[in-house]
């Protein structure tokens, strides 16, 4: 996987909505489009995978999570240092994904349940449901 993809998405502020995930009423329109990026990624990632830069044991839903994790802002104002830490926990990150035969990660990766279940709305000041 190129790193260029991550780092892009980060800078661009892909996570910025995250913090809503369960807040929102969402719409069919957007259940209906939602699955275009993890198609995309999932291509990556087999691409990765098969390339042998990639370790076999993440998948792309790992990488959107970890893109919305590192993509999201904190507060309004960003810093010179703020963009920094932000470069540098990404390239952290990304030397966490290549192949080496590492150990194996904990637990397990997260499912399609938990990564949509995060959107679905009970009402308004309602907590997301979980999955």
């Amino acid at each position: 996987m190129r790193p260029t993809c991550v780092r892009t998405c980060v800078a661009f502020g892909s996570g910025a909505l995250a913090p809503l995930a369960g807040t929102v009423e969402t719409t069919p329109e957007m259940w209906e489009i939602s699955p275009y990026s993890r198609n995309l990624m999932e291509e990556l990632v087999a691409r990765a995978r098969g390339e042998g830069g990639l370790r076999p044991d993440i998948t792309a839903l790992d990488i959107l999570w970890l893109i919305e994790q590192l993509g999201s802002r904190c507060g309004t104002r960003q810093s010179a240092e703020d963009d920094n830490i932000r470069q540098w926990l990404v390239a952290v990150a990304l030397a966490g994904l290549r192949a080496r035969g590492d150990d194996p990660l904990p637990g397990t990766s997260p499912s399609a349940q938990a990564y949509e279940g995060r959107w679905r709305y009970a009402g308004p000041g309602s907590q997301p449901v979980p999955s």
